[in-house]
């Protein structure tokens, strides 16, 4: 069966949707014989693809051109993204019989689309989705049928790397003037105007009450923002006085991320329409416990609660509960819980259980 997978970008960023594409990758080269990668926005791709992948690096019309062309003469073509969804339409034009499969995230299928995406959407062999709310939308929306939905969670990744390493950092302790004693609500991700989905300016509103209760708490906001993003949420630190309790720490390597996690007492973000939430059992990977929303995909990504702690993002009075209790309860810190945690993640998310999903998805096609 030759197979086609066309995506964004793999390597030109360090976001969910990367991460997502890097491991798919990994994972369809292990089980598909005649496999050909092309990719819009990548340059370089790595080692493992390039005998049998392309990057055009933004380089639109030689894209497009190519990839349609290698799509009319497979059996197969997978989209990463819906944002593709010319290239299958064009090359389905041309040859009718060939089997188009769509990947979804979240927030960019239910978002304005054009008649292309809604097209793809409502004539896809199959659609894999990271999360049953993901799912949902898509029943909702455009009437996707059971039978063409598939669901392919996320996963951390096949390069991710357990260690029994849960000490904080001193040289990022000292960087931002915090010290061991300092309690820290963790979040992780990009904070950008008009996608204020995440819940970290839900965190910001309670943390004064959460404060009274935990004197030593610290907000840390970890990950790229935009200016009209940072200045709404500037405002409403001062609103609350929580100057001084929240600290941005902007773009961070890719090297430095794990050490940044390892800051973290309890990750919280409690978003209302995360697609998944890779960040989550990154967290929990790294044995912070966490804290997430009930109404969105983070429920996948903590397994219904058995991971982590699910509350209403909703409700303020949830959320402060659930910090405090977080914050309070040191068993939930030891070093035997982080193991543990760590453990449970890897065996719902690891790369190994995730294979098994993309060898199965793809035998059915």
């Amino acid at each position: 069966m030759r197979i086609v997978f066309t995506y964004l970008t793999a390597y030109t960023g360090n976001g969910g949707l990367e991460k997502f594409n890097q491991a798919f990758m990994s994972a369809l080269a292990e089980c598909a014989d005649d496999l050909h990668i092309y990719s819009l926005h990548d340059d370089a791709m790595s080692e493992e693809s390039a005998q049998f992948s392309k990057g055009y690096a933004g380089r639109r019309i030689s894209y497009m051109s190519e990839t349609i062309r290698a799509a009319m003469s497979a059996d197969v073509l997978i989209l990463g993204h819906v944002n593709l969804a010319p290239v299958a339409f064009l090359a389905r034009l041309f040859r009718p019989r060939l089997k188009v499969v769509l990947i979804t995230h979240g927030i960019e299928v239910w978002q304005p689309m054009s008649f292309m995406g809604k097209h793809v959407i409502k004539h896809a062999h199959r659609i894999f989705a990271v999360s049953r709310h993901t799912i949902q939308r898509l029943k909702e929306i455009f009437g996707v049928d059971d039978n063409v939905v598939r669901r392919l969670p996320n996963t951390l990744g096949r390069h991710f790397i357990l260690e029994d390493i849960f000490e904080k950092n001193e040289t990022w302790l000292r960087k931002y003037g915090l010290t061991t004693k300092n309690k820290v609500i963790l979040t992780v991700g990009r904070m950008v105007s008009g996608e204020a989905y995440k819940g970290y300016d839900k965190v910001i509103s309670v943390l004064p009450a959460v404060v009274e209760q935990v004197p030593e708490t610290i907000y840390l906001l970890v990950g790229k923002y935009d200016q009209k993003e940072k200045e709404r949420l500037d405002q409403l630190i001062i609103r609350k006085g929580m100057q001084g309790r929240v600290i941005f720490t902007g773009f961070i390597p890719g090297d430095a991320v794990a050490d940044h996690f390892r800051l973290g007492d309890v990750f919280a973000m409690p978003s209302v329409n995360e697609g998944f939430g890779i960040v989550f059992i990154e967290a929990m990977a790294y044995g912070i416990p966490v804290i997430a929303g009930n109404k969105d995909g983070s429920v996948d990504a903590l397994d219904d609660g058995r991971l982590g702690t699910l509350i209403d993002p909703d409700d303020p009075q949830a959320l402060q509960e659930a910090l405090i209790s977080h914050l309070k309860n040191d068993a939930l810190r030891t070093k035997q819980a982080k193991q543990q945690r760590m453990q449970e993640v890897n065996a719902a998310f690891g790369y190994a259980t995730y294979l098994d999903h993309v060898k199965n998805l793809i035998s059915e096609l």
